[in-house]
């Protein structure tokens, strides 16, 4: 018999507290529901199509946990995600953190009843939610300090990172020259689809589409890799097939997200 599943939505750069909040409801119920997170890396299997088990998921989900930020609610797939259980008509709650609270959630998400991330009592309206759903009269003791400490931490280093993006000095568009603004704007595109790396050869394809070659992607990572906005390396793989992008990377996009986003709608 399967097992009932919550599925928890979430954008990459927020993926430490969806798992903490995996780990939460797991350890409270003890195996009896699957939690599916889609970063968790166990989720969706090597060698799945990942579209196909995310739809498995939320067709067969009982209750869908959102973790919703003023970043995540612009994205879209968790909006997709949302409407995708709110259709199902299946319990979909809102997990608030990062200054985002019922009263600041947009239309149509302020239709949604919502909790905040660090108010125990909202927790426990979850776990009364998803208990119900399980059938069980009584839910489960937990301690919510292990989750509630996950989201200060994760609030505490996107406010540094805030604040150095609004301090730092990096190369300006100009100074990058040849294909490598245009890889930093293809990046811009993938959002945070970019944040466990870029294939190198979805920028060749890309080169070729834009009519560049693959010798002027070689030379744009170069001068990107020399500028420390990517690494072509990350503690796993030491083969450059993917290229990832840096803090400092992050943080020139963030910089220069206006010049940008006025070039992607240039080229639309």
């Amino acid at each position: 018999m399967q097992k009932p599943i919550v599925f928890i939505s979430h954008i990459t750069m927020e993926k430490e507290i969806a798992i903490s909040l995996q780990e939460l409801i797991e350890n409270a119920y003890g195996g009896l529901v699957d939690v599916f997170v889609a970063s968790d890396r166990k989720s969706i299997e090597l060698g799945s199509l990942w579209l196909d088990r995310i739809t498995n998921a939320l067709r067969k989900s009982c209750v869908e946990l959102i973790i919703t930020s003023p970043e995540s609610v612009k994205r879209p797939w968790v909006n997709f995600e949302a409407g995708a259980g709110y259709i199902r008509e299946i319990p979909v709650i809102p997990i608030c953190h990062s200054g985002m609270t019922f009263g600041k959630l947009p239309a149509p998400w302020n239709a949604l009843q919502s909790v905040e991330a660090t108010d125990v009592e909202g927790l426990q309206i979850v776990l009364n939610t998803l208990s119900e759903k399980l059938g069980s009269k009584k839910p489960p003791t937990v301690e919510f300090s292990p989750f509630i400490q996950a989201v200060k931490d994760y609030e505490a280093t996107s406010k540094s990172y805030q604040e150095v993006v609004e301090g730092k000095s990096l190369p300006a568009i100009s100074s990058l020259g040849g294909f490598a603004d245009v890889i930093m704007a293809y990046v811009f595109k993938l959002d945070g689809d970019a944040r466990d790396g870029v294939p190198i050869h979805e920028l060749n394809d890309f080169a070729v589409d834009s009519q560049f070659t693959t010798y002027e992607v070689k030379l744009a990572l170069k001068i990107l890799e020399r500028h420390g906005l990517v690494t072509l390396m990350d503690q796993y793989n030491s083969y450059p097939d993917t290229i990832y992008i840096t803090d400092d990377g992050w943080l020139w996009l963030e910089q220069n997200h206006q010049e940008i986003r006025k070039w992607c709608q240039d080229e639309e």
